[in-house]
């Protein structure tokens, strides 16, 4: 049975072998075999090995379905040789075995064919699964995207948000720090801004110079932020480090939520730091005056060591509203807060106090002092009392109360009727109240250097509870004149800046009819004005420098709300105080000191050459002529002049040589008495006379030589009025039928020919 079995399977081998793959296939399907059986094998390395395989193991088909799907005949091998193999021929296979294997080929066929459909429908179902799992994700994934993306906008609107809230902030604090510069700090504040030097030029020749600058640097600033705004987190960095940012700074800024809004803050919060100093300058007119300067700054230091309750009982006394307080108290540094609202209350509480009471601005109305005890107290005492002192009596300015400075004491009432002295300044005088009390104790310091005062003195003086009133006593003390004993130019401390019976303003015109009336001095102030409302802005600064102003002056005059024409009264000021110096100054006092004046001056002073005639009579010089015989000198006094004048070549020139000038002028002109009171008459000089005048001058000019030197600079204007007149008087002398504007022409000698042309370079240059 065994070799029967044996025979039968080499027989079916042999008829599968001698088949064609494909027909192999068909015969698979045909024996019910699934796909993925049949896949299977077709994806063997031997397709063929596979599927004979396949068929042979593959039971044979029911006798039903034999029936139903008959097999072709397999074809009939040929023997291995010849007709015959005696080898296989006991290999023989009855018809039912063929039956029996066939039905079990034909139902291993089916079950390959069924498997084969469970492959195909679990690898399509897979692949299904596979596609939308990708497309699962490629939906989340761009979801995702989106996400991120709207996340993205989101969080750059907000760091907008954020970074133009810096931005306001810091452009707030900008004009707050603007606010209380100086145009010397406001130009370099826009110079560290980097402003270009044109558009800074056109911003201060504009009408309000103070309010263009402020706004090119407002200008300038918001591009400076907004190109910071653009810029990414590491170039952020790199400005900070090079605008000056520590190390540390920067990393706890980049470490923060936001790092580049926390960059954008650091960067700008370095480019503010340059005016924190400035802007904490205290430019308060109130403080100038030592004395509430020192009770200012105690009260700033008592507060510094109050705690918030405290400062905010205080605010309350004041009668902060509980909102307001609330919001102070909800503030980041509300004591930092509280104490800056009291120090603005105080200072405002001392600039009041200080228009009440100081120099010009103080009212024309009578000033009665209170004593200390026992009087009602006025409106502004309770005032000073209930803003900045609690009700239990804690007091905030106990300086401002206490022994430094008296409140009580100097508290004004305001009553009609005259003007009575100033305390303290009622024992200086009151001619003393507008040399003294407008000027810096370094200035008075100088003067009485000038006025041999020691060091010492002056030490003592400063070390007093009011230098300026002890230093000027001791001045009064040392001087060899005091301003009360001229008649001539009357000031009046209360008057202001308007010491002329005529005041024009620069807008006023030049032909106005009471230039008639006025006197030449007066007429030269008037063109002048003229002049100054034609210059700019700079301009009148730089004539204001060549003038002698102080750079705090000129500043003081450009923070106002018109510069120009604050420019064009401290120019006229300048003037007007060396007039009246001189005027009230004698001759000898002239030759006290020495000193340099600018030329400039010296050019406006000349233009005045028309004096009353009363006003030189009062100011004439009177000196000895027997001093010249012995002093006559052979050298040319047109020579000298020429070496020390030199008006040309030099900038500045000598007091001494004007006073030799003018001396000699004036001297020659004694002595000839060419002239009658009338100013009409003349005689014709002879050329005896002419070398008697050419010989005084020389001699007048060694006298001079031997005196000291002038040590008051406001000297100058007396000296070229006497100048003036002596040369005008000499012309209606020597040519009356000339007009008096006509040059000086001096028929001299040679040898004082030179005289003769620095009198022309000088009066018409």
């Amino acid at each position: 049975m065994k070799d029967l079995i044996m025979a039968k399977a080499t027989r079916a081998c042999q008829r599968l072998a001698a088949l064609k793959p494909s027909e192999l296939r068909r015969r698979a399907e045909a024996l019910g075999l699934g796909p993925r059986r049949v896949a299977q094998a077709e994806d063997q390395p031997d397709p063929k090995v596979a599927f004979v395989k396949l068929l042979l193991r593959t039971g044979p088909a029911p006798t039903s379905d034999v029936s139903k799907a008959p097999l072709s005949p397999l074809p009939q091998t040929p023997p291995e040789y010849g007709e015959s193999s005696p080898k296989f021929s006991h290999m023989s296979m009855s018809p039912e075995v063929h039956q029996v294997g066939d039905a079990a080929a034909t139902r291993i066929q089916a079950n390959v064919r069924g498997s084969a459909t469970r492959q195909r429908l679990a690898q399509e179902a897979e692949a299904a699964s596979t596609i939308q799992r990708n497309v699962r994700q490629h939906q989340s994934k761009r979801r995702s995207i989106d996400i991120e993306r709207d996340e993205a906008k989101v969080a750059a609107a907000k760091r907008s948000t954020k970074l133009l809230k810096e931005e306001q902030k810091v452009l707030q604090q900008l004009k707050a720090d603007m606010a209380i510069l100086k145009a010397r700090d406001l130009r370099r504040l826009a110079e560290d801004w980097g402003c270009e030097s044109s558009q800074l030029l056109r911003a201060e020749e504009d009408e309000q110079p103070k309010v263009a600058v402020r706004r090119l640097v407002l200008d300038r600033a918001r591009v400076v932020t907004a190109q910071l705004q653009e810029l990414p987190v590491p170039e952020l960095k790199q400005r900070a480090k090079a605008a000056g940012c520590s190390d540390e700074e920067v990393e706890q800024a980049e470490d923060g939520e936001e790092p580049k809004v926390a960059l954008f803050r650091l960067i700008c919060s370095d480019l503010l730091k340059l005016q924190q100093t400035v802007s904490a300058r205290e430019t308060s007119a109130a403080l100038q005056v030592p004395e509430l300067a020192h009770a200012f700054m105690d009260l700033k230091a008592a507060l510094e060591k109050q705690r918030p309750k405290q400062l905010a009982k205080v605010l309350r006394s004041t009668g902060c509203r509980p909102a307001e307080l609330q919001e102070v108290e909800d503030d980041e540094k509300p004591k930092e807060r509280m104490k800056q609202m009291i120090l603005d209350l105080a200072r405002e509480v001392l600039n009041e106090f200080h228009g009440m009471t100081a120099g010009r601005v103080r009212p024309q109305v009578k000033v009665s002092v209170l004593a200390s005890t026992g009087k009602k107290e006025t409106e502004f005492q309770k005032r000073l009392t209930t803003k900045l002192v609690d009700k239990k009596g804690d007091k905030v300015l106990k300086d401002l109360r206490g022994e430094r400075f008296n409140v009580p004491k100097l508290i004004t009432t305001l009553e009609e009727g005259s003007e009575v002295d100033w305390w303290p300044w009622q024992e200086v005088g009151e001619e003393m109240v507008p040399l003294a009390w407008h000027r810096k104790m370094s200035e008075l310091k100088n003067f009485a250097v000038g006025n041999g005062v020691s060091s010492v003195e002056i030490e003592d003086c400063a070390d007093a509870e009011m230098p300026k009133v002890a230093l000027t006593k001791l001045l009064l003390s040392r001087m060899p004149f005091h301003p009360s004993q001229f008649s001539s130019t009357p000031r009046n401390p209360r008057a202001g800046d308007e010491i002329f019976s005529f005041n024009m303003d620069l807008n006023d015109s030049v032909d106005t009819p009471e230039i008639d009336k006025m006197s030449e001095i007066d007429k030269a102030f008037v063109r002048m004005k003229v002049e100054l409302e034609k210059m700019k802005v700079t301009e009148l600064k730089q004539r204001a420098f060549i003038y002698g102003c102080t750079d705090e002056t000129i500043d003081d005059a450009l923070d106002q709300e018109n510069p120009k024409v604050a420019l064009g009264q401290l120019i006229l000021e300048v003037a007007r105080d060396a007039r009246d110096a001189l005027l009230e100054m004698r001759f000898t006092e002239l030759k006290q000191g020495d000193g340099w004046f600018p030329w400039f001056v010296l050019r406006f002073c000349m233009t005045i050459r028309r004096v009353s005639k009363e006003m030189w009579t009062d100011f004439r010089p009177q000196i000895d002529l027997t001093q010249l015989t012995s002093l006559s000198d052979t050298s040319s006094f047109g020579q000298n002049c020429r070496t020390d004048l030199n008006f040309v070549d030099n900038t500045f020139m000598t007091l001494e040589s004007i006073v030799s000038l003018t001396a000699a002028i004036s001297i020659a002109f004694n002595y000839l008495e060419p002239v009658q009171a009338d100013l009409t008459v003349a005689q014709t000089m002879q050329e005896s006379r002419i070398a008697e005048f050419d010989h005084i001058i020389t001699g007048c000019k060694a006298l001079l030589q031997q005196c000291g030197r002038p040590r008051y600079l406001e000297s100058i204007w007396l000296l070229w009025t006497q100048l003036s007149q002596s040369l005008y008087m000499m012309e209606r002398a020597l040519w009356p039928e000339q007009a008096p504007e006509t040059p000086l022409h001096i028929a001299l000698p040679p040898e004082a020919r030179p005289l003769s042309d620095i009198l022309l370079d000088v009066f018409d240059p």
